[in-house]
């Protein structure tokens, strides 16, 4: 498999840009959890593996940077106001993936499987969804129009 190939195939189950009715800042934090949690497929393993458990294979530094890039959904719970017991519950993702995550080797596996990045993008997204339904349309793709073209 060539490289390109390896890259296209990778690519092609990365939440794109306008498949949701959601801000972009929170489309771009599913793309930071696709990336961080399910990128990379094994071949031989039904389950993908993102950056995150690579990442913490270096020692200090790798769990460190996952833990700051994990914190931006927080910040997106207080821009949009949401309650406080999502950025609770996220907190309690990223602390367990980070203490557990800095433990070598059993750690990185525990990543893997674990996936808070995705839990919290999952979190993030249904808090949005609850709170803003006006704002939240859906795909335009998705929607339905009915004009009334008779006399």
């Amino acid at each position: 498999m060539s490289l390109k190939d390896f890259i296209n195939e990778t690519l092609k189950d990365m939440p794109q840009d306008g498949q949701s009715g959601f801000p972009s800042d929170i489309r771009w934090m599913r793309r930071l959890a696709w990336w961080m949690d399910e990128a990379i497929s094994i071949p031989g393993l039904k389950q993908n593996i993102g950056l995150d458990p690579i990442l913490g294979l270096l020692p200090g530094l790798g769990d460190g940077f996952v833990a700051l890039v994990s914190l931006y959904p927080l910040w997106l719970v207080v821009k949009y106001q949401l309650p406080y017991w999502i950025g609770i519950k996220m907190l309690g993702n990223i602390v367990m993936d980070t203490l557990v995550g800095a433990v070598p080797v059993l750690g990185d596996i525990f990543d893997a499987a674990w996936k808070a990045n995705t839990k919290n993008a999952d979190l993030l997204e249904g808090a949005y969804r609850a709170k803003y339904p006006q704002r939240y349309a859906g795909n335009a793709s998705e929607q339905v129009i009915d004009i009334d073209i008779s006399d």
